[in-house]
């Protein structure tokens, strides 16, 4: 009878393990969207929109700052043409603050990338762009990923919401003029 008892400290050892770990507390929270960001800047580094869209809701909108808004499919999409364009990318986000809201948390964030491609003459060029943005994440159980509809592993936190609050970008240095409602950027 007493091998009973360990065993069953050990199973309420690993329920209260589970409930923390689930819990998402809002001293975690900041800890893991920075994961989540540094998973996505690899990602764009590695120029994998399908590695990015596991990362994103099925719902997810983009409000950027000019009045252009994309969805999932969209955003990926443009990102997609960008990376066949692009030589190389560097990307680096930071979250500066985070808030747990339960299922649902809020993060602000500062972006800076740097994207180098080739124009029609061979010359290289350099893009510039740093940016804030509001971010909304939701917590989801498995999502389908991707144009291929590859599933993620498992659930976790998915980006539902971008919505861009400053977006500064300079090309070989010159500064360019704020993105407008119909621009491609």
């Amino acid at each position: 009878m007493r091998r009973a008892r360990p065993l069953a400290l050990s199973m309420i050892a690993l329920v209260l393990m589970f409930a923390v770990g689930c819990s998402h507390s809002s001293s975690d929270i900041k800890v893991e969207l920075q994961n989540r960001y540094d998973q996505m800047d690899k990602a764009m580094q590695e120029r994998n929109a399908d590695k990015l869209a596991g990362f994103m809701a099925d719902d997810f909108m983009a409000h950027l700052q000019g009045g252009k808004a994309l969805n999932r499919s969209q955003m990926l999409t443009s990102m997609g043409d960008q990376f066949k364009e692009a030589t190389s990318i560097t990307s680096t986000s930071t979250v500066d603050t985070a808030e747990n809201k339960g299922e649902r948390a809020e993060a602000t964030v500062t972006a800076k990338q740097q994207v180098v491609y080739k124009d029609a003459h061979d010359k290289v060029h350099t893009i510039e762009i740093t940016s804030t943005s509001h971010d909304t994440w939701v917590w989801r159980p498995q999502e389908k990923a991707g144009p291929s509809g590859v599933p993620v592993a498992e659930g976790g936190w998915r980006l539902i919401g971008y919505a861009e609050v400053n977006h500064t970008r300079t090309e070989d240095g010159n500064p360019q003029p704020a993105p407008s409602s119909n621009s491609k950027s």
